[in-house]
């Protein structure tokens, strides 16, 4: 979205007068081809890949005692956060160990949970693909750290708290 693309535009202009040299890139991180592209990218402007931030996530919450709907939402829910993780700690991290190890992946492990206990450990009663998938972002995250660790590249995952945006309100106006 337009909108979105204008922040993070803004935020990798900020990230380029503080520090290191880095570049915002945007895709869809359930689709491999996307991925292996983006980071193919970063590689060709950069010369190396040494940090990626997968950012993406997204919820689609139901009224309580409403029925899941049939496919696409909580199929999506789970392909974006969950198997979009999978992907990119997969192509990240195989592209780190070709140039010789180092470097870091982050990854958001949850958002908009009020306490990880809920989401990871109880659930959550309107939004279970979306506890599934950031369920399985723990996991993925401390099975990439070991493996990719004994190369020198850390994986680690943060948990920013809620952050207000058109996708949160609009799933939690019920």
């Amino acid at each position: 979205k337009s909108d979105e693309c204008k922040e993070l535009r803004g935020v990798a202009q900020l990230l380029k007068t503080k520090g290191p040299a880095s570049s915002m890139h945007v895709a869809d991180v359930s689709q491999e081809q996307q991925v292996t592209g983006m980071i193919e990218e970063v590689v060709d402007r950069h010369g190396s890949l040494d940090v990626m931030v997968a950012n993406a996530g997204i919820t689609m919450a139901r009224k309580p005692s409403t029925p899941i709907a049939e496919g696409t939402v909580s199929n999506r829910t789970i392909d974006v956060n969950a198997r979009g993780t999978f992907i990119c700690y997969k192509y990240a991290g195989l592209q780190t160990v070709k140039q010789g190890g180092g470097g870091r992946i982050i990854v958001v492990q949850l958002s908009w949970c009020q306490q990880f206990q809920q989401c990871c450990v109880q659930g959550i009663a309107t939004d279970w693909p979306y506890t599934a998938s950031k369920f399985a972002v723990r996991w993925l995250t401390q099975s990439a750290a070991l493996e990719f660790g004994q190369h020198g590249i850390t994986v680690n995952a943060y948990a920013p708290g809620v952050i207000e945006t058109p996708m949160r309100t609009s799933n939690f106006s019920f």
